[in-house]
């Protein structure tokens, strides 16, 4: 099954008539009369019911003209995708804590420089404050924040990876000792 084919079914379905579809075509009416009648062969199913001045589509035409439509756009799509060349340029600022999330980021900027190599990510390290007032001025493009945070007006999604804190103390300290420590630990710990 070609798509020239293709083409000439779907011309004869918008025109139900095969001489119509020729003209716009510019095809003869026996080669379109000749490559549907192959195609029916091919699919072992009759597309058409053919009357005196105009044809219908039968059921399994009708599947296949739907069919059809849906090759022929993804094939000249497809085709308009790789002939258009793809010279994205511009920078993107980015808000964000210093968190693990940051490697997905980092992967998507490593995505980005291989298929837009024009494009220059800037990663501005902040807090979460700092993320939402610059996004309302327009200064940054996204950011990354950490939960609990106002999602109110923005559109968000979960990165994957998960945040751990850490306490750092000297040696000495009875919290060294400690394989974990928690909020109740510090409770009493003198500031110095």
């Amino acid at each position: 099954m070609e798509l020239r084919v293709l083409r000439y079914f779907l011309m004869v379905v918008d025109e139900r008539n095969i001489s119509r579809a020729a003209a716009k075509l510019h095809v003869s009416q026996p080669t379109i009369s000749r490559q549907l009648s192959e195609l029916e062969a091919e699919l072992g199913v009759t597309l058409f019911e053919r009357g005196q001045r105009r044809i219908e589509l039968t059921v399994a035409g009708e599947y296949f003209a739907q069919q059809a439509r849906q090759i022929v756009l993804l094939a000249d799509k497809t085709v308009a995708n790789v002939q258009r060349k793809h010279d994205v340029r511009g920078s993107v600022m980015i808000g964000s804590a210093e968190a693990p999330m940051m490697v997905s980021v980092a992967a998507a900027i490593r995505h980005m420089r291989e298929t837009a190599p024009k494009v220059v990510a800037n990663i501005y390290s902040t807090d979460a404050e700092d993320v939402h007032a610059r996004m309302q001025t327009g200064f940054f493009d996204f950011g990354v924040v950490m939960e609990p945070t106002d999602k109110q007006d923005y559109h968000f999604i979960n990165l994957p990876g998960a945040t751990r804190w850490g306490v750092l103390v000297k040696k000495t300290s009875p919290l060294a000792q400690l394989e974990g420590v928690t909020a109740s630990d510090l409770h009493n710990q003198p500031s110095s």
